[in-house]
């Protein structure tokens, strides 16, 4: 009775939040945290994420966020990084990218500063040579102080509109199930896909408050991979050997995909377990 009743309640509170944001879906301004002196501290203190820091000119940027963006923001940037050391990704002129579940987009200056690196053209006079959707099921997702994950999300492109190091990159944001998101009028397949811990074990998408609809492991690896281009990559983590091992046994029902265990980076941010990570490459 308890499990039926909880299920019942993350559907209606689901749809009700869902119904509210799609009535009023105009991103509201917020303020960012912005923690300058503790970033630069942490920054003095890691030489790794200093120097990550210089390479891809993102000192100005880091310093207007949190202490726990920036780490994040760094996180994700290092594990593209690493994740193409071995088989270099080639870009074309126009690269598009897809960030799959990505919140509120508090670390999109790290798949970002990527994205700028690989079009290998001067962001001054190429603008838009890079195109990032992120897709969010749950975008109403309201905070403590009133606020929605599509606020920050929206805050967050404006400052990378504004930034002069990423003018090559537009960015977009979705709210939406991914299963909603097709190749079609107005989406391209896309040559790279970074999704960052998928929901295979149900436990997650319970404490998130989502709905057990939501919970199709299977199907929405498919329907993410039908996205990729031909030859497109695809970057997966999972949280701890449990979810990794299942995720392994996802992939290796999908016909369509080569793929193999990568070595993640150490993370700038604590996490309190450990993450894996996979390189997948999309064959036909």
């Amino acid at each position: 009775m308890l499990a039926w009743m909880n299920a019942f309640w993350r559907e209606h509170t689901f749809r009700l939040r869902t119904a509210s944001g799609q009535l009023n879906p105009e991103p509201k301004r917020v303020r960012p945290i912005q923690e300058p002196q503790q970033v630069s501290e942490w920054l003095m203190r890691d030489p790794e994420a200093r120097a990550l820091t210089e390479k891809y000119a993102l000192l100005a940027a880091l310093k207007s966020m949190s202490l726990a963006r920036a780490q994040l923001t760094l996180t994700k940037l290092s594990i593209f990084e690493t994740a193409f050391q071995q088989r270099p990704f080639v870009a074309e002129n126009t690269l598009k990218a897809l960030d799959v579940g990505c919140k509120n987009w508090e670390d999109l200056f790290g798949f970002a500063s990527f994205l700028q690196a690989l079009t290998l053209l001067p962001s001054a006079d190429t603008p838009g040579d890079a195109t990032l959707d992120g897709v969010e099921v749950d975008a109403y997702r309201r905070y403590v102080d009133g606020s929605r994950r599509i606020d920050h999300a929206s805050a967050a492109m404006l400052a990378l509109g504004m930034s002069e190091h990423h003018q090559a990159v537009a960015a977009q944001y979705h709210a939406k199930n991914i299963c909603e998101l097709s190749v079609g009028t107005n989406i391209e397949p896309y040559d790279l896909i970074g999704w960052f811990l998928p929901f295979v074990v149900q436990e997650p998408l319970i404490a998130w408050g989502l709905p057990d609809r939501l919970f199709q492991p299977r199907q929405t690896l498919q329907h993410v991979i039908s996205l990729l281009k031909p030859q497109g990559a695809m970057i997966i983590t999972n949280q701890g050997d449990e979810e990794a091992s299942i995720q392994k046994t996802l992939l290796h029902e999908c016909s369509d995909i080569e793929f193999e265990a990568i070595a993640l980076p150490k993370p700038f941010y604590p996490y309190r377990h450990t993450h894996r990570g996979w390189m997948c490459w999309k064959t036909a």
